[in-house]
């Protein structure tokens, strides 16, 4: 008998919990209350749609109105030493937020926007390193059957068709490419990525 009424208790208790949400909901944001029904007592069809800024868009209004921003590519880089943190361009690297074979990820705080990024640091020297490439290059004569001209492209192209495939994904649950900064006369390739949360 006792879990009987405390079935019911808890019934009433969730039925009581339900009015106040639905109550709060209706007077907050003037939302139709979960049971369907306004405080007037007329039951509201279910094709009644919130305006437009009330509401998140669907997937395909969101691939028709919001057109995604172009990659920056910027060939000149100005590297400058501040006293805690590293200058290039508009972007102030900040604190390492992320380590990989070859490079790190830093946090990047947008002078221009005052916006905070992710920005992938490549160090092109460490990548052929790492992969062979800077060592010397076997003789003709060798038993070598790997063309030397085919295995010294890979590395960097790899990190080229990474740059390639994110300037054109557009989809909510990948990080966007905002720019590039690849100065030829540098060791760094700098890739600046969507602004996230970073959580402590």
């Amino acid at each position: 008998m006792s879990a009987i009424c405390r079935s019911e208790q808890d019934a009433d208790h969730h039925t009581e919990l339900a009015d106040l949400v639905a109550a709060m909901n209706e007077a907050a944001n003037r939302v139709t209350p979960p049971n369907g029904y306004r405080s007037n007592g007329l039951r509201t069809t279910s094709s009644h749609r919130a305006p437009m800024s009330d509401r998140k868009m669907s997937l395909q209004e969101r691939g028709s109105r919001m057109a995604r921003q172009p990659t920056i590519e910027t060939k000149r880089v100005s590297i400058t030493d501040i006293d805690d943190c590293v200058q290039l361009n508009q972007y102030k690297l900040k604190k390492e937020i992320g380590k990989g074979s070859y490079g790190v990820v830093k946090l990047a705080y947008n002078e221009d926007s005052e916006q905070y990024y992710a920005m992938k640091v490549v160090s092109k020297k460490k990548l052929m390193r790492q992969c062979g490439f800077l060592r010397r290059l076997p003789t003709q004569g060798s038993n070598s059957q790997q063309d030397p001209f085919v295995k010294a492209v890979l590395p960097l192209e790899r990190v080229y068709k990474e740059i390639a495939i994110l300037k054109k994904l557009d989809h909510h649950n990948v990080v966007k490419l905002v720019e590039v900064l690849d100065d030829p006369d540098e060791d760094g390739l700098h890739m600046g990525r969507e602004s996230f949360i970073l959580i402590q």
